[in-house]
């Protein structure tokens, strides 16, 4: 519509303003693909926890075995594997159950810091671990492959998990999502450690001295427990 307000019409007056009203909206586009969170570096470690877990159950049905929690209240539960629980929505198990004397306990994959077999137990060759996918970026790609790359194969360390728990050993297996820590170059007492729960990473010795090393109960003073905070 012209404008009039003294001028020509048609035109438009000095430090006029011309309001544009939008139109009706168009008709919608087609969706795009679901969102997907599964090939995530985090998603694949507890995929890689599961994987091993099954095979646990496999190859240690009566091995007493410990499994380790991420908090205070809760440390975990010990006895013998029973299954890794699934629902009818899940792709893979989410739930690790374990019995003792016929209590029945479960502890969820996200907050298991740790699972240690017994004592003198070895570990079994035959477990395979799920190959590395191409992962998008993101912060647990960071962290899930600079774990992988910061300790090699034979590394003597001590790994901290959770609030309270630890592991002193030699870096036996160390795969994408997991670490496997032994007693000793023979794999004896293997504990099977998701990284995303790792907090606290201290080599003992340097990863030459680890081939003829045992390392039972080295400490080092770098690090900071409960225990030595509450006695200060």
């Amino acid at each position: 519509m012209p404008i009039r307000d003294g001028n020509l019409c048609g035109t438009t007056p000095p430090n006029s303003q011309i309001y544009y009203y939008p139109g009706p909206p168009g008709p919608t586009g087609p969706s795009g693909l679901p969102g997907n969170l599964n090939n995530t570096a985090a998603s694949f470690t507890y995929a890689q926890l599961a994987h091993v877990i099954t095979q646990i159950i496999q190859y240690y049905p009566t091995t007493v075995l410990r499994s380790y929690g991420t908090g205070f209240t809760f440390a975990g539960l010990e006895g013998t594997p029973v299954e890794l629980y699934s629902s009818p929505d899940g792709t893979y198990g989410g739930l690790f159950v374990i019995s003792e004397s016929g209590d029945i306990g479960a502890m969820p994959l996200q907050s298991i810091a740790c699972i240690t077999l017994g004592a003198g137990v070895p570990y079994n060759p035959a477990i395979t671990y799920i190959p590395k996918p191409v992962f998008p970026a993101g912060f647990d790609t960071n962290i899930v492959t600079a774990i992988h790359d910061y300790l090699p194969v034979s590394t003597p360390v001590t790994v901290y998990m959770g609030t309270v728990i630890d592991v002193t050993g030699i870096v036996y297996k160390n795969v994408y999502g997991m670490l496997v820590v032994t007693d000793d170059v023979l794999g004896n007492n293997p504990s099977f450690i998701p990284v995303t729960n790792i907090t606290g990473i201290i080599p003992t010795f340097t990863s030459s001295a680890a081939k003829t090393a045992k390392v039972v109960g080295i400490t080092s003073k770098l690090a900071l427990t409960y225990e030595a905070i509450q006695n200060k």
